[in-house]
């Protein structure tokens, strides 16, 4: 029979306390060696990922605000595009609506007024003149209706010439609605450079309108301007009107033409112009001839 020990039993579980508690220190301690490994690692990886979402915040922050900028001007430049589509289709609208035919209209005004004029001062033209009818309806038609592409020049004679350009003048003035047409006065003593500077004025205005009274009374050198003035190729007013008088009878057209001719060619010539340089000025001058009867 063995023999129980107290010291001996107490030595042995001591020995197992020791072998047992070890292991769980060992155990206590791998676990924080561990989770201090793990903590450093996560931490690391924690303080790379800052470092890059601080980076590309930036970025982003300046790519939104380019968009945003971008998509807010586009807004605004359609917004102005309608607006300004919505405005040229209003006034395309109202201009069409108030004015259908502008030009058509003008014309029919023209008409009338020059109709009016006729019956009621020219008498024999309103009822015989069919070529003073014509040449008025045509140079109407060029200068109100049509784009001027050259000087229209138009010679009208008779001895009522000067009241008939003088309302002529009065009727484009208030049809066109480009003011007032200037009248100039011809004599003897007019130099070609004052005549010139004179007529270069008037039609610098905005009617582009003249009216030369008694251009049978030029002397010297004068007559020479009516000839570049009236040049379709080089005349200084490319679009321009002038009305040009003699107060004289010459009968009805067409054998008025004649007259006319011989009259200017034995006023006109001088030491200053000859035949050579006067019948030249007479094509140019006689493309719309009216010759009063009355």
């Amino acid at each position: 029979m063995k023999r129980y020990s107290p010291g001996r039993s107490v030595f042995r579980k001591r020995n197992q306390q020791e072998n047992l508690y070890p292991k769980l220190e060992q155990f206590s301690n791998d676990g924080d060696d561990s989770n201090d490994g793990n903590v450093s690692y996560e931490s690391d990886h924690g303080e790379d990922d800052s470092e890059r979402d601080a980076k590309k915040l930036p970025i982003l922050t300046v790519l939104e605000w380019i968009w945003n900028l971008f998509r807010s001007h586009i807004s605004i430049l359609v917004l102005l595009f309608l607006v300004l589509a919505i405005i040229i289709v209003s006034l395309g609208l109202i201009y069409s609506l108030s004015n259908p035919n502008s030009e058509g209209i003008s014309l029919k005004k023209y008409k009338q007024q020059v109709n009016g004029i006729l019956k009621k001062s020219f008498t024999n033209e309103y009822e015989h003149g069919v070529n003073t009818k014509a040449v008025l309806r045509l140079i109407g038609e060029k200068w109100i209706y049509e784009k001027p592409v050259e000087p229209y020049v138009v010679l009208i004679t008779g001895t009522k010439a000067g009241m008939l350009a003088d309302a002529l003048g009065d009727v484009f003035s208030n049809v066109t609605g480009k003011g007032e047409i200037d009248r100039i006065f011809c004599n003897e003593y007019k130099e070609r450079q004052l005549l010139e500077s004179e007529v270069t004025k008037s039609l610098s205005k905005h009617s582009k309108s003249v009216v030369l009274h008694g251009i049978d009374t030029l002397r010297g050198y004068a007559p020479l301007y009516l000839h570049s003035l009236s040049d379709a190729d080089h005349s200084p007013f490319r679009s321009s009107l002038i009305i040009l008088t003699i107060n004289s009878f010459f009968g009805s057209h067409p054998n008025c033409e004649d007259e006319i001719s011989s009259h200017l060619l034995n006023v006109w010539d001088s030491d200053y112009i000859g035949e050579d340089q006067i019948r030249p000025i007479l094509s140019r001058i006689s493309s719309f001839l009216i010759c009063l009867e009355d």
